[in-house]
């Protein structure tokens, strides 16, 4: 073998290692987003279709076919219009505080 075809097998062999971790590196960031947005769903999922890649599939699919969907704008206008539990208990707070002055100037009035 002469040189130039020594180097070029090893430029192909690179090629070949550096996609094979990049489709690795995808699929983990895949799983790991999958696994954040379903929760205890994508192990199910995984149990139902018997294993991670199938399961992984369906999981986008739906995924997919939710955010396209009229029904996924509207969930996301929901989200942003939908105050926080932190507003709410806020909100909470501050009604409950004005109950008990109402009830205090109440008192102090008989």
């Amino acid at each position: 073998m002469n040189v130039v075809t020594v180097i070029g097998v090893l430029v192909l062999l690179a090629i070949v290692v550096i996609a094979a971790a990049w489709w690795y590196t995808q699929q983990q960031r895949r799983s790991k987003q999958l696994r954040q947005r379903f929760g205890p769903e994508y192990e199910r999922a995984v149990d139902q279709y018997g294993e991670r890649g199938r399961a992984e599939e369906a999981l986008t699919a739906r995924t997919s076919v939710w955010s396209s969907s009229t029904f996924g704008h509207c969930a996301r206008r929901i989200a942003l219009a939908t105050p926080s539990h932190g507003d709410r208990c806020r909100a909470g707070s501050s009604t409950i505080q004005k109950a008990q002055s109402a009830k205090r100037t109440a008192c102090a009035v008989k």
